[in-house]
């Protein structure tokens, strides 16, 4: 795992396969964990994490699954939510459909559900595929393999300037910032 602090400026950095490049537009101090990929037997998994403190952070998550899955954008939004809902305690009070790194995604938020042990704070989760395809003898259907998911629980400015920002690309970081030059300083794992 490699860790490193960051301040506001564009920054990549390479999640296996993957370069994930942001700009949180934020004066704010935060840590950037990188976890090896997380394989299985349907889909390989590169985690990003962006941490400020206990309650504060984003996630950027790359699945690349072994096969083609629907990426119809109204199923995933309603499982997204559904999701949100069952697993984390989060009520989904907007859904909005949204363009993130030339994409069509969608982007969800909503608030613990009262009485639960979370934070009182807003939560976001977006989602996006990266190389969604309308299916030719499939209608409106669209197939992909390789998903992103982000959430955070920074401010509505700071998750916007990060879906905005957002782009992901398969290749090699190219002019990746040392942690030196972003202000920060390389930490041993959490």
């Amino acid at each position: 795992m490699l860790s490193t602090m960051a301040m506001a400026a564009p920054e990549s950095y390479q999640l296996g396969e993957y370069v994930v490049s942001f700009d949180l537009n934020t004066d704010a101090t935060y840590q950037i964990q990188t976890v090896d990929p997380i394989e299985g037997s349907a889909s390989t998994v590169y985690p990003l994490l962006i941490v400020t403190d206990n309650n504060t952070g984003a996630s950027v998550t790359i699945t690349e699954n072994k096969e083609l899955q629907d990426a119809s954008m109204g199923l995933n939004r309603e499982v997204s939510a559904l999701r949100l809902i069952l697993y984390k305690g989060i009520n989904v009070t907007e859904s909005d459909e949204m363009v993130i790194d030339g994409a069509n995604g969608f982007a969800l938020s909503g608030l613990p559900i009262p009485g639960s042990n979370l934070p009182e704070i807003p939560y976001y989760y977006a989602s996006y595929w990266l190389d969604s395809n309308e299916c030719g003898d499939c209608e409106s259907l669209s197939v992909a393999t390789t998903n992103v998911g982000i959430t955070s629980t920074y401010s509505e400015e700071i998750t916007k300037a990060l879906l905005n920002s957002i782009h992901i690309e398969k290749g090699e970081a190219a002019g990746t910032a040392a942690p030196s030059a972003q202000g920060g300083q390389v930490l041993p794992p959490a």
